[in-house]
């Protein structure tokens, strides 16, 4: 089934950004600080086609897929069916956090995984104080963050399961995901673009800090927004003081200094990437096949990724976009409900492969989160045939 929008300037992808908040233009400020990264997405995967960089991992196929270790799953829990979840993070061993979709409640909700009753909540929805519109979650190094339209709040994993108080942090930027990293805020830069395909380069950097009260300097070049596309998620290490970068739309991680340094690239499995156009504002998908990681997490040692990679049984990419009567709109495919295997992928903070599992026969799962104990991942699974949200762990070395 295909659902096509009017325009593609109305389309939230994810539901990170509202309607692409076209009043952006409006403001420009300056920001706080940022470096420009020296290696992009295009250089990093032409090193794929042969040429070599001392800085970009090249994780094959063959290597990562066709050498993926099989490994059994635990069951941690099984939320009641009077619960409707979609997405799940493990806090610690014993406590499961959850985006609940019910709109007259609070948005998260922490489970006991054996009593499997709440034991806190967080964030009502609604418009006032501690309130939220709409929860966008990432969780990395010990804390949950939880990214409103104008607020940043920050939960601590290790008591999120007895009810603690919420840091909050108001920002004026236009970000698709944010966290915090020292005392700065962490965000993709929403005009970085470098595309030799386009034949543009923005001259902007990937990410950078601010302090949530600068907005971005692209809108006062004219510079092409880039939202819609760049939504790749941060991972982050302050004891290494190390960043990383995964994107979504093609297999790429970026690892940082913790002045945005660009340390190393690791491209691969695959080769595939997605293909943009713009109407000279905005950037939008032209043809993005499937998926590459759709979740990702974190210890103090090493980096978990979930690969999927394939196109969806009927063909369909996730997007396909152009310009139509001179307006960008876009055909997306829906829900792909066939059972597929997936394939966690370990590297270390240094971009080095330290394996691959293969997960068989799931259709859907949301999240992957770690506890902080090395080697074992929680998967969070949606539609397993009659069961509703199940928590499975992984132990993988």
């Amino acid at each position: 089934m295909k659902t096509k929008s009017a325009t593609m300037r109305e389309m939230s992808l994810d539901g990170i950004t509202d309607k692409v908040k076209v009043k952006a233009a409006a403001a420009a400020k300056n920001l706080v600080m940022y470096v420009l990264c020296p290696l992009s997405i295009c250089a990093a995967v032409c090193s794929c086609s042969g040429s070599t960089d001392e800085n970009v991992t090249v994780l094959t196929e063959k290597q990562v897929l066709d050498g993926a270790a099989e490994v059994v799953p635990d069951t941690v829990c099984v939320l009641p069916d009077t619960v409707f979840v979609a997405r799940a993070w493990m806090m610690d061993p014993g406590h499961v956090m959850c985006r609940m979709e019910s709109k007259d409640r609070y948005a998260l909700t922490v489970f006991d995984v054996r009593t499997l009753e709440p034991t806190a909540e967080y964030l009502h929805y609604g418009n006032g104080p501690q309130e939220v519109k709409y929860v966008y979650l990432m969780v990395t190094d010990g804390r949950v963050y939880v990214k409103d339209y104008n607020k940043l709040y920050e939960i601590p994993c290790d008591s999120a399961g007895i009810g603690v108080r919420v840091g909050e942090y108001g920002y004026d930027l236009m970000a698709s995901v944010l966290i915090r990293y020292g005392d700065s805020l962490l965000t993709v830069n929403p005009f970085y673009l470098e595309s030799g395909e386009l034949g543009i380069s923005q001259g902007e950097p990937k990410l950078m800090f601010s302090d949530g009260k600068s907005t971005n300097v692209g809108e006062s070049a004219d510079k092409i927004f880039t939202v819609n596309c760049f939504q790749g998620r941060l991972l982050t290490n302050a004891v290494l003081d190390r960043i990383a970068y995964i994107e979504r739309d093609c297999s790429l991680v970026e690892l940082y200094g913790g002045r945005l340094n660009l340390l190393r690239a690791v491209v691969g499995p695959g080769e595939d990437r997605p293909r943009y156009f713009t109407d000279g504002r905005y950037l939008f998908y032209e043809l993005w096949n499937a998926y590459s990681y759709v979740s990702a997490c974190s210890d103090d040692n090493y980096i978990y990724l979930l690969y999927d990679g394939k196109m969806r049984a009927d063909g369909y990419p996730v997007y396909k976009g152009g310009m139509e009567s001179g307006v960008p709109t876009m055909i997306s495919a829906a829900g792909d409900t066939d059972l597929k295997d997936m394939t966690l992928i370990a590297l270390d903070w240094d971009g080095n492969l330290k394996g691959s599992w293969r997960i068989h026969n799931v259709n859907t799962i949301t999240e992957i989160s770690s506890t902080g104990i090395e080697g074992e991942v929680y998967v969070c699974v949606t539609d397993r045939g009659d069961l509703p949200l199940t928590v499975l762990r992984y132990k993988l070395f």
